[in-house]
């Protein structure tokens, strides 16, 4: 994970190269990253998957803020 918050068990991926045909889109990473998202899932973090577009713009940090303070 790029960010973890390993005691409230968030974690939060940076999903780049979406449109480039990075890392993230391409077989052997697309099929690394679903062994590493359902290992995070197993162990009962909550995973938020974002774009860096949405790191720019404040939208990720929204995201981990509504977690942070879901009742």
């Amino acid at each position: 994970m790029d960010f973890a918050w390993p005691d409230q068990r968030i974690g939060l991926e940076i999903e780049g190269g979406i449109w480039s045909g990075g890392r993230h889109t391409r077989g052997k990473g697309y099929l690394a990253d679903m062994e590493k998202y359902n290992e995070a899932t197993l162990m009962g973090f909550k995973l938020l998957r974002v774009t860096p577009q949405q790191m720019d713009n404040g939208d990720a940090v929204e995201l981990v803020e509504r977690l942070f303070t879901k009742p």
